[in-house]
């Protein structure tokens, strides 16, 4: 329960903080940090339980952990560059001419569900966070299984060789990252485009891995090749849908990061569950029965997102600047009044409210 803001909460801070040509690098800096939260804690909790101690040592350390953590997060952290008392001017300027919320946002105003519930690239990302996370589940849950009751490694070896997964995802991240803004300033694609791109990378690469990891048999080292090719290729998600939200609706993004996460997170809750169903022995074929449905989850949901994702502030993100689309007829979304003309400027925004 505590941990359900988080994500929102960054996201509202990535949009007031980010330009759109930097969000790429900058998201995948954030949520990378969860690979390093998962190497760290499973260090640590090694080390705190060896020699036979008491689990209430890793509760008590990673406690104290988050509690010195949160200080520092109070003591620097500032909602928006115009309320850092220390930012320079010249940081200053370049992020409020750059940064795309809209400072003028009715804090009253409801959040605009009606638009968002009928946004197609809004679905689009909701099916694209539900592939990532059932590809991502069927990693982090079922590797260690995997590796021991059908590779045959040992319990030490297991603990080692799942660490390796995520150093490769954390790494390549920032790789995509990079990448993908440098391709975004130097005009070389769209955001649209490179949300695509790296998306897709990040689904169809790891889809692949997986099956080819099952085909690989009991080969230890190929199988595990495969694996840790699959995470590290799954590291595009961060530069691809992961910050889509902030491309969306920068002035909504923490509302929008809790819908698609709320809806995502049943995959993770799903994924498990299926996979010991789908593996009552262990067996090898049994496995590979379980990466193959993966495998169609990942594609199928890819396939969506390419056909309606976007990487435009869609309208209902600031109606006072776009207006609404013609043929609305779903009454206003702001407590004030906003004239609804017969058509507006959507020629470069995507209405998608059919």
């Amino acid at each position: 329960m505590g941990e359900g803001p988080t994500m929102p909460a960054l996201m509202i801070m990535l949009a007031r903080w980010v330009p759109p040509h930097e969000r790429s690098f900058q998201g995948a800096l954030v949520f990378g940090g969860a690979q390093i939260g998962n190497i760290f804690g499973s260090f640590m909790s090694g080390i705190l339980l060896a020699d036979g101690r008491d689990w209430a040592y890793v509760f008590y350390f990673f406690g104290g952990f988050g509690i010195l953590w949160f200080l520092l997060w109070s003591m620097f952290c500032y909602s928006t560059p115009n309320s850092h008392p220390y930012i320079s001017k010249k940081e200053l300027t370049y992020l409020n001419n750059n940064v795309t919320t809209a400072e003028n946002i009715n804090n009253k105003d409801p959040v605009p569900w009606k638009a968002i519930l009928r946004s197609a690239p809004v679905w689009a990302l909701v099916w694209a966070a539900v592939g990532h996370d059932w590809g991502y589940y069927t990693m982090v849950t079922d590797l260690p299984k995997y590796s021991h009751d059908v590779l045959k490694f040992n319990i030490a070896t297991t603990g080692t060789l799942t660490a390796l997964p995520y150093i490769a995802m954390w790494v390549s991240s920032f790789l995509f990252g990079l990448v993908c803004d440098v391709c975004i300033k130097k005009g070389w694609h769209t955001i649209k485009t490179g949300r695509i791109i790296h998306t897709t990378i990040a689904a169809t690469g790891p889809a692949i891995c997986i099956i080819l990891a099952s085909y690989a048999g009991c080969d230890r080292t190929a199988a595990m090749v495969y694996f840790v090719l699959s995470m590290a290729l799954m590291g595009g998600f961060y530069s691809g849908m992961k910050v889509n939200a902030l491309d969306l609706a920068p002035n909504y993004a923490g509302t929008l990061t809790s819908l698609v996460n709320t809806t995502s997170t049943f995959a993770g809750i799903i994924t498990p569950y299926l996979i010991g169903l789908l593996t009552p022995d262990s067996t090898l074929a049994q496995w590979r029965v379980a990466f193959w449905v993966c495998f169609a989850v990942l594609v199928g949901t890819n396939v969506i997102y390419c056909i309606w994702a976007d990487g435009k502030q869609q309208w209902w993100d600031d109606v006072r600047q776009f207006g609404y689309p013609e043929g609305w007829k779903h009454g206003p979304l702001t407590r004030d009044t906003v004239e609804q003309p017969e058509s507006v400027r959507l020629s470069d925004h995507k209405a998608s409210s059919s």
